[in-house]
This record gives C-alpha cells, structure tokens and sequence, in this order.
C-alpha cells in the first residue's frame, strides 16, 4: 500500500496530468488527447500481457507530423511529473534533521566536539558542473519549469486559501500551455557560450540551495553546543565550463576568456541583485544605533568619489549610513559592469 506521501504525489502528478490534458484539447482538439490516452492505456496493456498489437497498429497508423506530437505530449508530461517529484522529495527530506541525526550520532559514538569542529572546518565541498556538448535543454523550458516547481511548492501549503489555490491552477495552465508552444531542443550544438549559460543557470539554482545547506550546518553545530564560525561556508559550487582541456578542439583560450567574461558580468549582476535588496532591508538610522569609525569614514570617502550619487541620496540618506554605503557599492558594480559590457578595462573614480 502506498504511504500518504505518495499518495499525495501521485496527486500532483495526475492533477498536472489533467492540466496537460487540457492544454492539448486547447491547442490541437480533442483527437490529439484521445489518441494519447489511447496509447496509454495500449502501453498498460503491454506491460500487463506483453499484447503489442494493439498498440503497435495505433503507432504504425500515425502520421510524422501526429507523432510528434504524441512524443511531445509524453515529454511535457514527464517534465511535469519529474518536477512535482522533485518538490515532493525536497519537502520531503530536511537537512537540517539530516546533520542534527550525523552530528548525534557522532557524539554517541565518542567523537570529541573539538575533532568536530576542526574536521568541519576543512571542509571544502566543491560541486563542479562540467562542461556537456551535448546538453539540449533550452533555458526557456528550464524557466518555466523552476517557476511550476516554484508553484507547487506553494501548492502544497494546507492553508493555501481557495481563491490563491485558483490562481496558482491559473499560472500553471497558462505555463503549461508555454511549454508546449516552445521549441524544447536547441536548433544547433550549443556553442562554449551556450554551455556557459546554461552551467549559469543551474549555479544559480544550486547555489541558493547550498547556501540554504550551509546555513542549517552551521545552526546543527551550534545547537549541538559547537563552536563554529559565522564564515564557514564548507559547500561551494563550481564550473569548469570553457575551461576545460580534455581535446575539445573548441575550447581555446580565446572560448576560455570570453567565458570568463559572461561568468564575471553575471557574477555582478548577482551582486548588484542582492544588494539592491540589501538597500531596501537596511534602513538601520543612527538615532538608534551606532555605526563604526570605518563605515563612516568609507562613506565619507565614496561621497567625494561620487557626487553624482550623494548629490541624489546623501541628503535623503543621510542618518542611514549603512544604505548609503551599499548605494555607493551599487554605484561601483554597474560602472564595473558597464566597462565590462563595453570591452573596456574597469576604472573608477
């Protein structure tokens, strides 16, 4: 018998299922969702008596252009599927109760806290994306999907009111219909650029779940009475994506540069992204709280270096100096940008 949990999944699962089922009779007509259901239920018959008549007539019976659509409609259900598995899974499983279980057990069996302490502080776990030529997925699919993943998870939430839960159904629907008017595969092998991107796009991905691991590590020591440093940081990603010479004829050191460059002009963009919600969340004034002879002299520094930005935010700012350090920072990261953008070499003022 199946566990409640997955009994709530394969829920999900049906309930995407349908959504999709919807989507096809919206874009090709009822016939197209017909002939799928009937190649399902053919496909079921076949993994029961091992029967491939039935099935294999209705497949040998289909045009080009009708099969692919059914393959395509099998496609999107298996992306909707992996990724209501994957939510499911995530919601299911807690690092933080994971390291908390290691942690015990370790000291259950005798080991010293300190020895604990200084093996986790040598830590240095690297997940490295490496570079697949072969890799077809178009980020404009993997968009989509991280926003259903994203919808779900809300989904889940037992005190999602009826009218939230019509329009999260809403998103999903619109999305899937998306899904199925984008081209799913790349037109041409992706180029190192192409790869670069794409290994982008999952670093971001996996880079907030990481730090969201790092954060429960460190919470799982210190309740457990360990000493630990506010900076360990023991899981970081990496990519070796247009770096790598292992006979690939195109990569070069040109490819290795240029990667280079898209990788620091989206490392800022990420930066100016966290700051700029740093700036909204800073507004600490010093009518309640003092501020350190380093801010304040860097702030006056950064106000000679910019007057542009202090003639716009100085006044404004001026009883919030942490916000106004992080707009002059902000200041300094686009200029960087923009020179990069342009080819040039960064310089400030």
């Amino acid at each position: 018998m199946a566990s409640g949990a997955d009994q709530t999944l394969r829920r999900e699962i049906d309930h995407l299922g349908r959504m999709l089922g919807d989507a096809l009779v919206r874009q090709h007509g009822p016939e197209l969702l017909s002939l799928v259901e009937r190649i399902r239920g053919q496909a079921k018959i076949l993994r029961k008596d091992g029967d491939t008549g039935r099935l294999t007539a209705t497949l040998a019976g289909m045009s080009p252009a009708t099969a692919i659509d059914v393959v395509r409609s099998f496609s999107a259900y298996f992306y909707l599927a992996n990724v209501a598995e994957q939510v499911h899974r995530y919601d299911e499983v807690s690092s933080q109760s994971l390291f908390r279980e290691t942690i015990g057990r370790l000291l259950a069996n005798g080991v010293a806290g300190a020895d604990i302490e200084s093996a986790v502080e040598s830590l240095d776990v690297r997940p490295v994306f490496t570079a697949h030529p072969t890799e077809s997925a178009r980020r404009s699919i993997l968009d989509k999907l991280r926003t259903v993943a994203e919808l779900l998870a809300e989904r889940s939430d037992p005190r999602l009111s009826d009218r939230r839960q019509m329009r999260i159904d809403q998103r999903l629907a619109e999305l899937i219909d998306l899904i199925w008017q984008t081209d799913e595969l790349r037109r041409e092998r992706p180029a190192a650029s192409d790869e670069a991107a794409s290994a982008a796009y999952y670093l971001g991905v996996v880079g907030d779940g990481l730090g969201e691991l790092n954060a429960d590590l460190r919470h799982e020591l210190r309740a457990a009475g360990l000493a630990v440093p506010e900076s360990l940081r023991p899981l970081r990603p990496g990519s070796w994506v247009g770096g790598d010479r292992d006979g690939n004829p195109n990569v070069t050191a040109d490819v290795t540069l240029q990667v280079l460059r898209i990788n620091h002009r989206r490392g800022i963009g990420h930066l100016l992204d966290e700051l700029r919600t740093l700036v909204g969340e800073m507004s600490l004034s010093i009518r309640h709280v003092g501020v350190s002879t380093e801010l304040v002299t860097r702030v006056e520094e950064s106000r000679a270096q910019f007057p542009a930005v202090d003639e716009k935010w100085g006044q404004l700012n001026a009883e919030e100096p942490y916000r106004l350090h992080l707009t002059f920072a902000i200041e300094r990261l686009e200029l960087t940008l923009h020179a990069l953008i342009e080819g040039r070499v960064p310089t400030l003022p």
